[in-house]
């Protein structure tokens, strides 16, 4: 951003306050009553043109994909327009929306909740032609923080992207587009698929070769990222990356065998050995010299890439379809008794993998925002919480339950509108402490979470 834009800017924001000034030392007094409008109580925070760099979480995209009536309630969309009342323009895709973690298809549909049924939408269509200047929103689902300083296509990218094509379209990167847009705050949301879609594959290396992306690897290509979005504007907001652990996408799903008609757990009577709590050994009866033995009720783990599965294993979310097959389902339970993939499963090794990277991420990034005076929202923060106690938002509690949690999408991972809501309000707070604002929060109440009512 030119010298002379901030000063314009900085000269804009200082009118109000001059005004009133000036009134004062005339002995005119304001009219009380009037009620303070968002603009009186921005503080030094320039919303004039607000521009969001990043992944899925930046594009607004939800119940995996990205469509239009998620994408309005976006986290960049919300800002706005809460804060200067303008729209973005945003690389709209039809309600069918478009499938941000397959090659093909729309949006899941919840079918039923118990027990757990999804629908994928036939795919839907862009509806804003290319326009003659970088879209507001350069929010690529999918995008990886190594490739953000030199893609700009999908051929280009790591994994040949297409949401490059829909975004970027080969107009230049990141920087170069956000440099042409010339905005006064800038929202960098990027990071968390560089961990999210190695969790979404279970870890499968031969599907995401290279993922998740290295501590050192990432912490470098961030900070280029961050300062040539810097050299640029110099109101920009970081965001830390949740772990995906804690999401409803490895929790939705659990590792034992449910019933198909009613989604309860399937129960079998074991007979083991009574073992002594004491000593650890079985008991041996006294008069017979046999071991004691107990019946007792107890689930079916269901078959993972090695067997049944450990009780620490994670099941993924996109196991159900194959679940419905009957694989990963023992015969003796009415299953085929063939072995879920690896794609399906996060094992305990992949569990800890995972914890070390987001660890080492939200490390760099927090370093970051401190050497450079920037606000950072804690999403991993609100994650944890919302795995744990929950969240109260709006008179509503909000929790990391699938669906009826409200605050993430069907796909597990992406927020809701809602979940969006909160994590607006969250900038809200970042953006007051830095710049001395005053903003009230957005209404979390009126978003739309996932709606229940007439589900089976």
């Amino acid at each position: 951003m030119s010298r002379k834009s901030r000063c314009d800017r900085a000269a804009r924001r200082a009118l109000p306050a001059v005004l009133a000034a000036l009134l004062a030392a005339a002995g005119c007094r304001l009219d009380e009553s009037v009620p303070v409008g968002i603009e009186d109580r921005l503080g030094g925070i320039d919303p004039e043109r607000i521009v969001a760099v990043g992944d899925d979480f930046a594009a607004g995209a939800a119940d995996g994909a990205l469509y239009e009536d998620a994408q309005a309630l976006s986290l960049p969309a919300l800002l706005s327009l809460h804060l200067s009342g303008e729209q973005l323009l945003q690389p709209l895709v039809s309600a069918a929306g478009l499938a941000v973690d397959e090659e093909g298809g729309g949006r899941l549909e919840l079918v039923s909740l118990t027990p757990l049924r999804l629908e994928r939408a036939p795919a839907g269509v862009p509806l804003v032609p290319s326009p003659g200047r970088p879209f507001d929103n350069l929010g690529v689902p999918g995008a990886l923080v190594t490739e953000a300083s030199s893609t700009e296509s999908s051929a280009t990218s790591t994994f040949g992207n297409p949401f490059y094509d829909l975004v970027l379209r080969g107009q230049g990167t990141f920087a170069e587009q956000l440099a042409e847009l010339d905005p006064s705050l800038v929202l960098l949301w990027i990071g968390t698929s560089d961990v999210l879609r190695y969790v979404a594959a279970g870890g499968d290396s031969d599907l995401v070769p290279g993922l998740p992306t290295p501590v050192g690897t990432f912490a470098i290509a961030y900070e280029r990222l961050l300062d040539a979005v810097l050299e640029i504007s110099d109101q920009v907001v970081l965001f830390t990356i949740p772990d995906p652990r804690s999401m409803p996408i490895v929790h939705a799903v659990p590792g034992f065998v449910l019933d198909a008609d009613t989604g309860e757990p399937v129960l079998i009577t074991v007979i083991e050995p009574v073992i002594d709590p004491q000593t650890g050994e079985p008991v041996i009866d006294p008069i017979t010299g046999d071991t004691l033995q107990a019946a007792r009720q107890s689930t079916v783990p269901l078959l993972g890439p090695l067997g049944p599965l450990a009780p620490t294993d994670l099941v993924l979310l996109d196991a159900l379809p194959l679940l419905e097959e009957g694989i990963g389902i023992p015969e003796p339970v009415g299953g085929s008794g063939a072995l879920l993939p690896d794609r399906a499963v996060l094992d305990a090794a992949e569990q800890a993998a995972v914890g070390a990277v987001v660890a080492g991420y939200n490390q760099a990034i927090a370093a970051l925002a401190t050497d450079r005076d920037l606000p950072l929202v804690d999403v991993h923060a609100l994650v944890e919480t919302l795995a744990g106690e929950g969240l109260v938002s709006d008179g509503i509690l909000m929790s990391a339950d699938y669906a009826t949690g409200q605050a993430f999408s069907l796909d597990g991972a992406r927020f809701t509108p809602k979940g969006y809501g909160v994590v607006a309000n969250l900038v809200i707070d970042a953006l007051d402490a830095r710049y001395g604002g005053s903003v009230p929060h957005i209404r979390t109440g009126t978003l739309p979470g996932i709606p229940l009512l007439g589900l089976p």
